[in-house]
């Protein structure tokens, strides 16, 4: 998802989702969204959310 996306879904301005993944790839050396994706999945770190 593009930062545009991330944000409309969280009702968050895109900047802020910028700054924690930049954040992120920061702490934990990876070079793009993608990687932290994949990391965080493998991880377990992301689960599914019930649409409501």
């Amino acid at each position: 998802m593009s930062y545009n996306e991330i944000a409309k879904e969280l009702g968050i301005e895109p900047s802020t989702v910028k700054f924690h993944v930049i954040n992120m790839l920061q702490k934990t050396n990876l070079e793009n969204k993608l990687q932290l994706a994949i990391a965080a999945t493998e991880a377990k770190l992301v689960v599914e959310l019930a649409d409501t």
